[in-house]
C-alpha cells in the first residue's frame, strides 16, 4: 500500500540544504559543515511539527483502510 501523504520527504531536506549553500563560497569542509548545522538547527522546529502532523495523517489513513487522506 502506498499513500503519498505518508511518503518520506527527504528530498525537501536536500533542497533546503542546497538553497542554504547556494551562492556561498566556502573554502573548507568545516565551513560547509558549520553552515549546514546552523541551518538545520533552525529548520528542526518546523520539521518536528511536520512529524507530529504525520502521526495524525497515519491514524486517519488506518481508519480509512488505506484510502487517500487530506
Amino acid at each position: 500500500m502506498y499513500n503519498p501523504n505518508l511518503a518520506p520527504n527527504d528530498h525537501l531536506l536536500f533542497l533546503y540544504i542546497k538553497k542554504l549553500l547556494a551562492g556561498q563560497r566556502l573554502r573548507f569542509d568545516r565551513d560547509t559543515k558549520q553552515v549546514r548545522q546552523d541551518g538545520l538547527k533552525g529548520l528542526a522546529a518546523n520539521f518536528f511539527e511536520g512529524i507530529k502532523k504525520l502521526v495524525t495523517l497515519y491514524d486517519k489513513c488506518l481508519n480509512l483502510h488505506g484510502d487517500y487522506v487530506q
